[in-house]
C-alpha cells in the first residue's frame, strides 16, 4: 500500500474491499485522497471514520448490524453509523431490494479540509458532489430500490456492478437518490447475463 501511495491520494475514489487482510483495509483507507468506499464486513468500526461510502450485502450487513438486514433495522441503526464517518450506506436487504441511508449534504464534508483540493477527474476538475465551497445538492433521506423483476442468471459480478455505478454516479454529481437507482440497475444488467460481464454502458458525466 504504501508504495502506491502516489496512486492513491491522486485517485477520485479508492474501493476498498474489506475482505482483505485488516492491515491492507487500514493502509487503504488512511492513504485514499478522493472518495473512500468501504465494500464488505467491517469487524473493525474503527474503519468507518475514514469512509465516505458503506456498501454491504445482505450477509455482510447482517455482521455489523448483529441481526438480518431489514429495512426497519437499517433506518434504526444508520445514525449510529452516519456519525461514525460515512455519509452514505448501501445495503442490501434480507427480504430483497438494496437500500439507501444517507446524511444531510448541505454540511462541509468531514473527511476533507476545506483548504486541500477537491478531488479531481481526468480533466482536474473538481469532482462536483465533493466542492468544499458549493453545498452538495442533497438532504437527509433514504431510499429502497427494488430488485428488477426477471430471473437472476448468474449473480457473480452483481455486487461489484452495484458498487462500481454508485461510485461512478456519485463523482459524476448524481445525488444519492440518483446514484442508488443507476446502481441496482447496473447491478440487474449483470446478473440477467452468464459470466458477469455485461456490456455496461458508461454513465454520461456531467456538464
Amino acid at each position: 500500500m504504501r508504495a502506491a501511495e502516489d496512486v492513491l491520494r491522486a485517485a477520485g475514489a479508492v474501493l476498498v474491499q474489506l475482505q482483505q487482510p485488516l492491515d491492507a483495509v487500514r493502509a487503504a483507507v488512511e492513504l485514499s485522497g478522493g472518495l473512500t468506499v468501504l465494500d464488505g464486513a467491517v469487524t473493525d468500526r474503527s474503519l468507518l471514520h475514514g469512509a465516505d461510502v458503506l456498501r454491504a450485502d445482505a450477509r455482510e450487513a447482517a455482521v455489523l448490524l448483529g441481526g438480518p438486514a431489514r429495512e426497519r433495522e437499517v433506518l434504526a441503526a444508520a445514525p449510529a453509523l452516519l456519525d461514525a464517518g460515512p455519509r452514505l450506506l448501501a445495503f442490501a436487504l434480507a427480504d430483497g431490494g438494496d437500500l439507501f441511508v444517507w446524511r444531510d449534504g448541505h454540511e462541509p464534508a468531514p473527511w476533507r479540509d476545506s483548504h486541500e483540493p477537491a478531488p479531481w477527474r481526468d480533466s482536474h476538475e473538481p469532482a462536483p458532489w465533493r466542492d468544499s465551497h458549493e453545498p452538495a445538492p442533497w438532504r437527509d433521506g433514504h431510499e429502497l430500490v427494488p430488485h428488477a423483476a426477471g430471473e437472476a442468471v448468474d449473480t457473480t459480478g452483481g455486487g461489484d456492478a452495484l458498487t462500481a455505478a454508485l461510485t461512478a454516479a456519485l463523482l459524476d454529481g448524481a445525488t444519492p437518490r440518483e446514484a442508488a437507482r443507476e446502481a441496482v440497475a447496473a447491478a440487474g444488467r449483470v446478473v440477467t447475463h452468464a459470466g458477469g460481464r455485461p456490456g455496461l454502458t458508461p454513465r454520461r458525466r456531467s456538464a
